[in-house]
């Protein structure tokens, strides 16, 4: 039995709470406090388009971009990637998934999920295209500049993720 998951992000007294996260018969989860948002940074594509097989972690072109944070603060990153999707199964192939992780300096943001985050499922052989999120943070982060990347993968052959239309926000948040 997979454990039930509840996601609670809250403004009080202009602290934002990310990540805190209670689990029934699971992990009991983290929770990071950060401040008022201090940076906001957007990147979107709605000419480039992705089609991939790969099992491999590959890069959306464009969906990437930096965010500094100032001498003397420490900071928290929060990252949100939308994007139209299609996971379309081959014909033959299996149930699989299609996966989106977020990087901030090569480090997988949280909650880190590793491999098994499904961010859309191939579920027949047709293209069926939909909006869809994921939202990442990742805190305590130092002064310096930070580079927030999206991935995307299938999780087996004969699967085709087909990401376009995205928008990428990073947001810097005091800590």
């Amino acid at each position: 039995m997979v454990p039930a998951k509840v996601f609670l992000a809250a403004v009080v007294g202009g602290l934002i709470v990310i990540g805190a996260n209670a689990a029934i018969g699971g992990d009991p989860g983290s929770t990071t406090v950060a401040g008022s948002p201090t940076r906001v940074k957007l990147v979107r594509n709605t000419s480039g388009l992705l089609g991939t097989t790969s099992q491999d972690w590959i890069d959306p072109q464009g969906a990437t971009t930096t965010i500094r944070v100032p001498p003397g603060q420490e900071a928290a990153i929060l990252a949100r990637f939308t994007a139209e999707s299609s996971c379309r199964r081959l014909p033959g192939g299996t149930l699989q998934y299609c996966r989106v992780r977020v990087l901030i300096d090569g480090v997988e943001a949280e909650p880190s999920t590793s491999e098994d985050f499904a961010f859309d499922t191939a579920m027949n052989e047709q293209f069926e295209y939909e909006s869809l999120s994921v939202e990442r943070s990742l805190g305590g982060l130092a002064p310096g500049v930070h580079r927030v990347k999206v991935q995307a993968s299938v999780s087996g052959p004969d699967t085709l993720f087909t990401l376009d239309d995205w928008h990428l926000t990073v947001e810097r948040l005091r800590a």
